[in-house]
């Protein structure tokens, strides 16, 4: 059973709703954004969910748009996440919209033990080979 599903069992021993927190990867700064992924946890969040900046952030409102441009700015890459990832003591989902391009970071996404990608509508072609990744290294993907 995975960090993800021993959270949803103890929220439901305990007859309570998981709460989960929701931070962009790098905002402001990637170690600001760590500290803040950990003031979370403490704060009494279950569950991580990062949100991976992009340069075209249409799809998200105004306040996670500047939230991307500022973690952007201030130098966050791609890879940064994993980072990010890593130094949250709680189960961690990585939301992003994937694209085709993208299939090789969604691999080593996945490969990560504590890394679980929450996929946004993605166009199908995409999905067969996030599904591909998932099964290989026997990850569970929420979409």
């Amino acid at each position: 059973m995975s960090q993800l599903e021993k959270s949803f069992e103890l929220a439901r021993a305990e007859n309570r709703a998981l709460l989960i927190g929701y931070l962009p990867a790098g905002f402001p700064t990637l170690e600001r954004s760590i500290s803040a992924i950990k003031a979370m946890i403490e704060g009494g969040v279950d569950v991580i969910e990062v949100g991976l900046p992009y340069s075209d952030p249409v799809m998200d409102g105004p306040v996670i748009q500047q939230a991307s441009e500022t973690a952007l700015t201030n130098g966050f890459k791609t890879g940064n996440v994993f980072e990010v990832v890593a130094a949250s003591p709680a189960p961690t989902l990585v939301m992003r919209k994937l694209h085709y391009v993208e299939h090789r970071s969604c691999g080593l996404m996945i490969s990560r033990p504590m890394m679980r990608l929450f996929v946004l509508d993605s166009p199908f072609p995409c999905l067969e080979i996030i599904l591909a990744y998932s099964i290989s290294w026997q990850r569970p993907l929420a979409y």
